[in-house]
């Protein structure tokens, strides 16, 4: 006969057992480990004191029986902040009434983030990526227009290395907040890494990428203490293809680095 609460303690899936009001009944080894914390410390804890505090007036179980899945944010021991999707089943009694929840959690971080950056709220890389596809595509058509843009912020190590982490970050957001308001509706803006932006033009030449680019510097000069920035341009080409114009973008940027930074420059193939 099958032990089913030693399944579940033993699956390799990350499971958890919620009642109504969102306190955890039970969770296996496997949620536990995605989470940084022994099975014991999380039996009985509220869904609510796991996520970060403005996520907290969320809804956590619906009221209805049936199916569900939602994404949510939890907080591990060492303070990471985990994407996790709750795929699971609810149960109600002969009355209708939902008594508890049966979740399987996937860890969806990575691409969490790289649909949208948790800091600054902007689109991730990989939006650059699928963007650069597509405009690369029609400039096969159309002709060649357009540009990619990567910029980087000089020295910000230093930076958090003064004003600490939580400084850093207030700075990354004003950067980041500076930066969408500068660039056209039509233009797409997104958070590469942790100091590194990107920006796709789809209209214009290199020259007028250039322009662009120059103009994004005095806009992080601008969120002040003596920020800079450095800044690698690639045009579309014809024959080309996204991943090879960011390439480009991205050895200007080198270029620029290896000379000491703040500055501009634009791929040599261009030249």
């Amino acid at each position: 006969m099958i032990d089913y609460r030693e399944a579940f303690d033993r699956a390799g899936s990350a499971m958890l057992v919620v009642d109504p009001a969102g306190r955890i009944e039970r969770v296996n080894v496997a949620f536990a480990e995605l989470l940084g914390r022994d099975a014991s410390e999380l039996t009985g804890a509220m869904l609510a004191d796991l996520v970060p505090p403005g996520d907290r007036r969320e809804e956590w179980i619906p009221d209805r029986s049936g199916a569900f899945h939602v994404d949510r944010r939890f907080v591990r021991a060492d303070g990471d902040i985990r994407w996790l999707r709750l795929t699971g089943t609810l149960f109600a009694d002969a009355a209708g009434r939902v008594t508890h929840a049966l979740a399987v959690a996937d860890d969806v971080t990575a691409r969490r983030r790289a649909e949208r950056d948790l800091l600054t709220g902007l689109p991730g890389g990989a939006a650059l990526e699928a963007a650069a596809g597509r405009q690369a595509a029609a400039a096969r058509r159309y002709g060649a227009e357009g540009a990619v843009l990567l910029l980087d912020l000089d020295a910000f190590s230093d930076v958090n290395d003064r004003l600490g982490l939580d400084a850093g970050d207030r700075l990354l957001r004003a950067v980041a907040e500076a930066l969408r308001a500068r660039v056209r509706a039509t233009d797409l803006l997104v958070r590469m890494t942790a100091d590194e932006f990107g920006l796709l033009v789809p209209r214009g030449s290199l020259e007028e990428a250039l322009v662009v680019a120059r103009d994004l510097q005095r806009t992080v000069a601008g969120c002040g203490i003596g920020l800079t920035c450095s800044v690698g341009v690639a045009a579309f080409e014809d024959p080309d293809d996204g991943a090879s114009a960011i390439a480009r973008a991205r050895e200007a940027l080198d270029d620029v680095r290896r000379n000491g930074g703040n500055g501009v420059a634009a791929s040599v193939a261009l030249l």
